[in-house]
């Protein structure tokens, strides 16, 4: 009697001797041997494919591995390596990587053999602002005194007039008083006989 699950083999025997055990192996299956990984890419997107310095970039691609062992996928920028992942055995995904870029121009996108690219805008630089003219200031005519609304005014005033601009009237006054001052010397010279008597 064969017992599989204690590995045995039990026989009766009827007399003392020498017995044998012949028997035949089982054709066991042998064993599986791992297969290396496979990847296939399809469906690589960039978006958005123009971005100001700094802006997220973000790189996406189907993959499919059909061997058993994992395997790495790498994106490469401008053909250095940016980033690796990695994708089980027998296994399909969509994986997704975020670059960002801070100079301007052109960069180009490669995952397998798959390719594509994306640009950086240069910045625009602001103008610098206008420089404010300083506003003249309005010319002051000393000799001519500030004209006077009489309108403005309120009722019982009237304009009062700056102090130099009373010099001529003044000037004019005393002029007058010394002409009539010799006139009248020489008239009261005549009447009163100052008249000096001839020698």
């Amino acid at each position: 009697v064969v017992d599989a699950e204690n590995d045995t083999v039990t026989a009766s025997v009827t007399h003392f001797t020498t017995f044998a055990v012949v028997g035949t192996a089982a054709s066991l299956p042998l064993p599986r041997r791992e297969t290396p990984a496979s990847l296939s890419l399809s469906d690589l997107t960039i978006q958005p494919q123009g971005v100001e310095p700094g802006e997220p970039v973000t790189v996406t691609v189907s993959v499919a591995n059909t061997g058993d062992a994992r395997g790495t996928l790498a994106l490469q920028i401008d053909g250095v390596i940016e980033a690796t992942m990695t994708v089980a055995g027998n296994t399909s995904e969509t994986v997704s990587f975020t670059v960002t870029r801070e100079e301007p121009g052109e960069y180009t996108v490669a995952v397998g053999s798959l390719t594509g690219s994306f640009t950086v805008a240069t910045p625009e630089v602001a103008p610098p602002p206008e420089k404010e003219e300083p506003t003249p200031e309005p010319a002051v005519d000393v000799a001519s005194p500030p004209e006077v609304d009489e309108k403005e005014l309120p009722v019982g005033k009237e304009p009062i007039e700056p102090a130099g601009s009373k010099w001529p009237l003044v000037g004019g006054i005393i002029a007058g008083v010394v002409v009539v001052g010799v006139f009248f010397f020489f008239f009261w010279r005549d009447s009163e006989g100052w008249n000096i008597p001839k020698q």
